[in-house]
């Protein structure tokens, strides 16, 4: 990992603003807490099978995550 951010443009790939993190970026607002999940696309197993696959495993992973790090609403004043 690098602390300093991955800078892509138009050398990069010509659509390269649909591209993951780029995408995210542009589309986000100051409300939006925005993350990037990224899966291989080379591989023999880079088909429509293979990518439901790796989703449904990310989804069940951060599911897993954010259960168990569940935090309680603050109470509010009793009036």
């Amino acid at each position: 990992m690098s602390r300093q951010p991955k800078v892509t443009g138009s050398n990069y790939h010509p659509l390269w603003r649909q591209i993951s993190a780029n995408w995210v970026s542009m589309n986000g607002n100051a409300d939006t807490v925005s993350l990037c999940l990224e899966t291989i696309w080379n591989s023999p197993k880079s088909t429509t099978t293979g990518y439901r696959a790796v989703g449904a495993s990310l989804a069940s992973a951060v599911q897993v995550y954010l259960a168990e790090r569940t935090v309680s609403p603050p109470k509010l004043p009793q009036r």
